[in-house]
């Protein structure tokens, strides 16, 4: 099903992909839970993305090469950020997250379990000590410049966090 240039899936809870002519904002309606990996993967005249409240999994690579993307929000649910989730959004500089704990990169996905409609991760957290490499979920973005918004009394969260640590600019501010 395709409702104003995205794919959705069946039961309209998932956005698999996005058209790469996309232009300008884009709000995610309030019915989805899901964004497949790469869904809006090099779409790149989307300036910014609001993701509502409902959304649970934010998929593998699902922005990547967005690059006109300035700004976009990580609801309150979200947990993990998979790798390259935000991989070259070069002119991101505005971040705002919604999340108490600061999301973990992971490499891996969720999967429905073969036992019924429950979802299940597949893989682990990523470690960059112990991969040797450094975290990729935000590659390509400029941490000097960037602005993470997080709520007020998670600042020092995000300022010791793996990945997070890394921007300059974290700021605290009251929750909406």
């Amino acid at each position: 099903m395709r409702i104003d240039g995205v794919i959705i899936d069946k039961s309209q809870t998932t956005i698999v992909r996005c058209a790469k002519n996309q232009i300008g904002d884009y709000m995610i309606p309030d019915n989805i839970l899901f964004i497949e990996q790469e869904a809006f993967k090099d779409c790149i005249n989307i300036s910014s993305v609001w993701l509502p409240n409902s959304i649970l999994t934010i998929g593998f690579g699902a922005f990547k090469g967005c690059c006109s993307l300035v700004s976009i929000n990580i609801p309150s649910k979200i947990i993990y950020l998979y790798k390259d989730v935000l991989n070259g959004c070069v002119n991101l500089k505005e971040i705002y997250v919604y999340c108490t704990i600061p999301p973990k990169c992971i490499l891996g996905s969720y999967s429905k379990s073969t036992y019924g409609d429950e979802w299940m991760l597949i893989d682990k957290p990523l470690f960059p000590q112990q991969l040797n490499q450094k975290l990729t979920c935000f590659e390509g973005i400029n941490k000097k410049t960037t602005f993470v918004y997080v709520p007020l009394g998670s600042v020092e969260l995000y300022r010791n966090a793996v990945g997070w640590c890394e921007f300059d600019n974290i700021v605290g501010v009251h929750s909406r």
